[in-house]
């Protein structure tokens, strides 16, 4: 390997270990029109979270019940529960931002080898 892929090798690395150390950035709003679906997250506001991002989602009364913020778990996954007899649907994700909306991602380091590869036959 050349002196070409070892800085590409090292390069790819950095990324790596920045993704993994930065906080994630999370939407945070109680139920209020700005936080329902459609999202719309103009004049919505972020926090940092440690594991996970976290979208909950109800309805009470015919009135859809939608929070976001922090959550608790590490998986990217939803789960149905009943909470007084409300059927909400509790999802995590663990991308900044990415419960905006319900995320359909791929894996990061598969995306960044696929860049590392094309760099060096480019």
């Amino acid at each position: 390997m050349g002196n070409f892929g070892v800085k590409h090798l090292v390069l790819f690395g950095i990324i790596i270990s920045l993704q993994s150390a930065n906080a994630l950035r999370c939407y945070e709003c109680s139920p209020t029109d700005s936080c329902k679906d459609p999202f719309n997250n103009n004049g919505v506001s972020t926090t940092s979270c440690y594991t996970s991002c976290s979208k909950t989602k109800g309805e009470s009364s015919g009135q859809q019940v939608i929070t976001r913020g922090c959550g608790s778990g590490s998986d990217n996954k939803c789960d149905e529960t009943t909470v007084l007899g409300v059927k909400v649907k509790i999802c995590q994700c663990d991308t900044d931002l990415c419960n905006g909306v319900i995320p359909v991602r791929g894996s990061f380091i598969a995306l960044a080898a696929s860049v590392f590869v094309f760099l060096i036959f480019l």
